[in-house]
């Protein structure tokens, strides 16, 4: 009898006695069925008095708007429900939505419901097709867990760079606590777009939010965070220096997940608060090994015949889900909180880094002194610095942690100081490090040094040209494990330009990654045919080609090289 009055509390009626059973015995054959109890399974999160204070966000761009073919076909929305149900670490208070319209976010909210056992609605809801009237865009919606939130005040969208971008201010059940929420998405790429929509975003949470009350922004900005290759460390994209060190957002899945400091996405969950745990669904690259091929029958509307491989897609970036928590008070934290030392570079050996960062929400500037310290055989710049962080603003510190190839497996330290304060880092060392297919000493956006090994003669590595840099420069690519070798073939860029065309060139090996030795050295004609040079029989894991002179210009360039 308590389960009947506590469930008729929460609808917030007072129905009669035989009313109250009916509902009881409805309420527990759903728990039943939710519990897997007739073959279904279901998620075990906890009651809604055992919840936590925080707010549970989950972030995605779900691709399923501009295509009616692909609308109609809801199987993907159903993946991306019992995957958040799966991976998140109970049933989230928020999502925040891009690529999706209304009858999609009406679907979602109720298979959230069914797997859950809670009650989401439609908070902000695009209509049935992205496109307006005006000329804008309209496909973002924001999805409330209506048994833990209520929203407050005006909900709706707001227009930034020609899109309706949805917004929201949500209220803790018997709380005070504002979070004011933002999904939205750029639908043009580029790093200037990027930047004034992020400044736009910015603008219009302020507005809701002052500076200092909880906002979320949740998008996808059709670029990276860096404004090259992603890697720890990186030259910042405009965008996201913009939101993490002059608005002191903190991009939930950078900061909380060591995974993702390499990886390659557009989709970003920031806040203003405390990340308490973030992480995102990188266990998807295994449920679906390629994503693409999946997207390509989704977008027709072909679920059924995607293949089995397919059967967990959702979209081709995963999701990111955040607990995040209001903190007002200046912060001085360390990111990722773990690091695993398991990525090997050419010259360096192991290689990750952390990131020190200051936020001062207060009025003044304030300046902290930062040094590190590692447990050998690591190594880490101990050099103390400045960390001076303006008035409102945010800054870090990015500190490279190296270990030799030969590091013994284990568990290691890394600690951190601000001033007097000690923050430890765990690191882990496991037995094997990984390469990536290629580096080079130098390239331009677009032209990384993947490309010269994608099998894909349409597409080129090539050294930065805005501004050029001085040869030599060279390309280095991993041959997946020590083997024998005798010959090198060099394929020139296949567009008609000569620009770093290989000219003179030397060949070096190595099967450590420490130590190069040179096998080859020559001069190759100035045409568009692929090049061979020679050499005895060598073992080698990695192959260095340097270019001392190239046609036109002081670039070099490479549409495939290949080791045999």
């Amino acid at each position: 009898m308590n389960m009947a009055k506590n469930f008729i509390g929460r609808l917030g009626s007072a129905p009669t006695l035989a009313t109250a059973a009916t509902l009881m015995v409805g309420t527990l054959l759903a728990g039943l069925l939710a519990a897997g109890a007739f073959g279904r399974p279901g998620p075990a999160l906890a009651a809604p008095a055992e919840r936590p204070a925080d707010l549970l966000v989950v972030q995605a761009n779900l691709q399923d708007a501009m295509r009616p073919a692909d609308a109609a076909d809801t199987a993907d929305l159903d993946h991306f429900a019992s995957r958040v149900v799966k991976g998140a670490p109970r049933a989230p208070d928020v999502l925040l939505l891009t690529d999706i319209l209304g009858p999609g976010a009406v679907h979602l909210a109720k298979q959230l419901s069914r797997s859950t056992r809670d009650s989401y609605r439609v908070a902000v809801s695009p209509g049935r097709t992205p496109f307006l009237d005006d000329g804008g865009v309209r496909a973002s919606a924001i999805l409330i867990n209506t048994d833990t939130l209520s929203g407050r005040g005006a909900a709706g969208f707001v227009r930034v760079q020609g899109e309706d971008q949805a917004q929201l201010t949500v209220v803790g059940r018997g709380s005070s606590q504002e979070t004011h929420l933002m999904s939205g998405r750029v639908g043009a790429v580029g790093a200037p777009i990027a930047q004034a929509a992020a400044t736009e975003f910015a603008t219009a949470l302020r507005k809701r939010a002052g500076d200092t009350e909880m906002a979320v922004l949740g998008a996808d900005f059709s670029s990276i965070r860096c404004a090259q290759a992603q890697k720890f460390g990186c030259a910042l994209a405009p965008f996201w220096s913009y939101l993490t060190q002059t608005s002191a957002y903190d991009e939930a899945a950078f900061v909380g997940d060591s995974r993702v400091s390499t990886r390659q996405y557009t989709n970003f969950l920031f806040a203003r608060g405390r990340v308490a745990e973030s992480a995102m669904d990188v266990e998807y690259d295994n449920a679906v090994p390629n994503p693409a091929t999946c997207k390509a029958a989704y977008d027709r509307g072909d679920s059924r015949k995607a293949g089995p491989a397919c059967g967990n897609y959702y979209a081709d970036q995963p999701f990111t889900w955040a607990r995040l928590q209001p903190d007002a008070a200046a912060r001085r934290t360390v990111f990722p909180a773990r690091i695993n030392l398991d990525q090997c570079e050419p010259g360096t050996g192991r290689v990750s880094a952390v990131a020190a960062r200051s936020v001062n929400p207060s009025a003044k500037e304030t300046t902290t002194t930062v040094r590190a310290e590692a447990q050998a055989p690591l190594r880490v710049d101990g050099t103390a610095r400045d960390l001076t962080v303006p008035a409102g603003e945010a800054r870090d510190l990015y500190l490279p942690v190296t270990a030799p190839v030969t590091t013994p497996p284990g568990d290691y330290r890394v600690t951190v100081f601000f001033g007097g304060q000690s923050v430890h880092v765990p690191v882990t060392v496991p037995e094997k490090c990984h390469y990536a297919p290629a580096f080079a000493t130098s390239w331009h956006v677009g032209n990384e040094p993947e490309k010269a090994v994608d099998g894909n003669p349409g597409t080129f590595w090539h050294t930065e040209w805005s501004p050029p840099v001085a040869l030599p420069q060279s390309i280095t690519v991993h041959l997946d494990g020590v083997r024998k070798i005798s010959s090198l073939e060099y394929l020139p860029r296949q567009d008609g330009s000569p620009n770093g065309d290989i000219l003179d060139y030397t060949i070096e090996v190595s099967t450590d990654g420490i130590t190069f030795t040179e096998v080859a050295k020559g001069t190759w004609a100035a045409n568009k045919a692929a090049k061979t040079a020679t050499f005895a029989p060598v073992d080698a894991e990695l192959v260095r080609l340097i270019s001392t002179r190239s046609g036109g210009g002081p670039y070099a360039s490479a549409a495939e090289i290949t080791a045999r």
